[in-house]
């Protein structure tokens, strides 16, 4: 209990100093009017601070002094700069009037408020903090998200890499030095502004018994609000050999399992991730559940874990509380 404890400290202090993270901007440019739904004209504050083609400015807002989008400068004619909005949040109008900065997102230092509506895709070179998780750690398994096209993770406990921006696959790289090679394939089959559905299959083989086993997955995430999104996923697990746990809490009957995940993912001041929620195996009919601290660097991740199969035993041990740490590097 003790361990417990000092975990939700941990939690607690790391949630409330995020909060303070450092939001001060500069103002390069001053939206003068808007050309059509997607095209702005700006025009710099200093002329002598300009911009280039394709170069990521902030929108903020002239009376919140808060970031509420992103424009990319387009076209650049004679003192004129001309950007397309490329998102801006559903709680605040882009109008002019509003400043924008410049922003280089492929440096995890670079100060911009943490929001999911703000978090990039499909954009290989920017720091992996301004991201959306792909994985939740080794126990946990996948998010809806995919690795960007050619994108890789690796840790001592996966490896995964990018087909294309909806396409990837991925190994459990402790199983594998277990006797149990496996591999496994996501898909996204659906997305939208603040959805992603994606597809998962993963196939293990027992050398030491020489049978195989298969897990389908169900995967979506959706944004629930700006500060918040659920990580939903609904697991069938068939012909495991028997009820014995390798290298994770959880135990199996022998057949098929089927279980379903919630977990809610809040965004803290500095990007880094808090996870919380519960899972339920149909089959022994036990609610477990799990709280996750993600931090999340240029390209480095690191998580700290407290998971249970069963909420109602209170003690540490696989069929009760455990708690792990996980890391990786995406690049």
């Amino acid at each position: 209990m003790k361990i417990i404890f000092i975990f939700l400290v941990f939690i607690v202090l790391n949630f409330s100093s995020s909060f303070a993270a450092n939001n001060n901007f500069s103002h390069d440019f001053i939206l003068t009017k808007f050309l059509s739904d997607t095209e702005i004209e700006i025009m710099p504050i200093d002329p002598l601070n300009g911009a280039l083609l394709g170069d990521l400015l902030v929108i903020l807002s002239h009376e919140s002094k808060e970031a509420i989008g992103y424009a990319a400068v387009k076209k650049i004619e004679s003192q004129k700069w001309i950007a397309t909005v490329k998102m801006h949040s559903k709680e605040a109008l882009v109008r002019p009037g509003n400043f924008l900065q410049k922003v280089d997102l492929t440096n995890y230092h670079t100060k911009i408020p943490a929001r999911f509506d703000l978090v990039r895709k499909n954009q290989k070179e920017v720091a992996s903090k301004f991201k959306p998780l792909v994985f939740l750690d080794y126990q946990l398994g996948q998010a809806a998200a995919t690795l960007d096209k050619k994108e890789s993770l690796l840790g001592p406990s996966i490896y995964a890499y990018g087909i294309n921006n909806n396409f990837q696959t991925d190994s459990t790289l402790l199983l594998n030095l277990v006797g149990i090679p496996n591999i496994g394939l996501k898909y996204t089959v659906l997305t939208g502004e603040d959805y992603r559905l994606s597809l998962y299959t993963k196939y293990y083989h027992y050398l030491e018994r020489n049978k195989n086993s298969y897990d389908f997955e169900a995967l979506l995430d959706k944004t629930a609000n700006t500060h918040m999104i659920t990580f939903t996923k609904v697991t069938h697990k068939v012909k495991r050999p028997d009820r014995k746990a390798v290298l994770t809490s959880r135990i199996y009957d022998e057949g098929a399992n089927t279980e379903i995940q919630t977990i809610y993912g809040y965004i803290l001041g500095n990007w880094n991730r808090l996870l919380l929620g519960p899972k339920y195996n149909f089959e022994q009919k036990i609610l477990g559940g799990a709280a996750i601290y993600t931090a999340i660097y240029n390209h480095f991740h690191w998580s700290i874990t407290l998971q249970t199969v069963n909420l109602s035993k209170i003690k540490l041990g696989k069929e009760a509380y455990n708690y792990y740490a996980d890391f990786y590097w995406r690049f």
